[in-house]
């Protein structure tokens, strides 16, 4: 049977589902595919850390409106919420109100997007519990994110898998696997910082800090304060040498010997020896996906052109980035780019101005097809 949707949205985290309330109220068939057990599946792999933002500027406004019709009990709390938090407390109850559980699905990845031009139809196949499935759109609207495509060790990867890890260890974590010997955390934003204060918590472990540039990049970022406090509170793990800083040292060559990770810069740099070595080195867009789709991308952050200068990571932080919804248009063709994966290499995004891009998103869909120009 030929499915047919107004709009595919892919991925189901606060950005995807914050889209489809704009589209329950707009009265706009569509269909969100996510990949993840749960929506939100994202966020909980970093669940344990708290946002910069309050409630009331993580949430969005419209997904609260949706949510409070079928739940008029649903209050904000207003501390910042964890990613636990965020995703347990509201964006699963968001995700049950009938008209969103109606249209998603699960556990289902996104395999081929191609884009039919004698009919101005997207076809969209992904596999959802093993079988095979197609449907078609006027639309696509991709909010899959960058975390399920972490920058990693590359070429070393394989052979020193056991002593990686990526993402932000959770107290669990470190009491299982990193509670003794030295680690190593490999990154220079907010990210790694988190991973420091985690580890300083509530492991035994020495702790080294590998960044690529002479100092942390701190100072840029005002959100809510929060980041000021994680800067500070990271200082003071280096000012007490809780914390020691390996600075100018891209790792170029990864051995194991006897157990442990030997870390060089080059062939003559001393080596550094580590039992387990923390990747926060960010996160990329993946687009392997898309068929025939050809992409106007800036080759160094891969985002929309008109975007890379606006949300220069080495110029501004999330709380500075002004930009428009036709600043992340990769195409001409209705397949648009949105929440974390329109920032593509930079990690600047912030939440409640891809809301806004949302808002603008939506007036956009409406017009094009009150017009029938999509």
């Amino acid at each position: 049977m030929d499915i047919k949707k107004q709009v595919v949205i892919i991925g189901a985290g606060p950005i995807g589902l914050a889209m489809a309330a704009r589209l329950v109220e707009s009265k706009i068939s569509f269909l969100i595919i996510e990949r993840g057990i749960s929506v939100g599946a994202n966020i909980l792999e970093w669940g344990d850390v708290q946002l910069f933002t309050d409630w009331q500027e993580s949430v969005d406004y419209r997904s609260y409106q949706l949510f409070k019709k079928f739940d008029a009990s649903i209050s904000l709390p207003s501390q910042n919420p964890t990613g636990k938090e965020l995703t347990n407390d509201f964006l699963i109850g968001l995700s049950s109100v009938p008209p969103i559980k109606e249209n998603l699905v699960l556990e289902s990845t996104v395999t081929k997007i191609k884009y039919k031009s004698a009919s101005s139809l997207f076809e969209v196949n992904y596999i959802q519990h093993g079988s095979e499935r197609k449907i078609h759109s006027d639309i696509v609207i991709d909010a899959s994110g960058t975390w399920n495509n972490l920058n990693t060790l590359g070429d070393h990867e394989s052979k020193v898998d056991p002593f990686v890890y990526y993402g932000i260890p959770d107290k669990e974590m470190i009491a299982k696997e990193m509670n003794s010997g030295t680690i190593a955390v490999v990154g220079n934003g907010h990210s790694a910082m988190n991973s420091l204060m985690s580890l300083s918590a509530h492991s035994n472990a020495e702790l080294l800090w590998i960044i690529r540039s002479q100092e942390p990049r701190m100072g840029k970022s005002k959100v809510g304060g929060k980041s000021d406090l994680l800067e500070e509170l990271v200082s003071q793990l280096l000012q007490t040498s809780r914390v020691k800083l390996v600075n100018n040292f891209s790792i170029k060559s990864v051995e194991v010997e006897e157990g442990q990770l030997n870390l060089r810069k080059n062939e003559s740099s001393n080596l550094i020896e580590v039992d387990k070595l923390i990747i926060n080195a960010g996160a990329k867009p993946n687009y392997s996906f898309l068929d025939n789709i050809e992409l106007r991308l800036d080759h160094k952050y891969q985002v929309a052109i008109p975007l890379s200068d606006r949300i220069d990571p080495s110029k501004h932080s999330c709380d500075t980035v002004s930009y428009t919804l036709d600043d992340t248009l990769l195409t001409d063709i209705p397949y648009y780019v949105v929440g974390m994966k329109s920032f593509g290499k930079a990690s600047n995004f912030l939440l409640s101005s891809g809301y806004i891009i949302l808002d603008h998103l939506q007036s956009h869909l409406l017009n094009h097809i009150v017009n029938d120009k999509v």
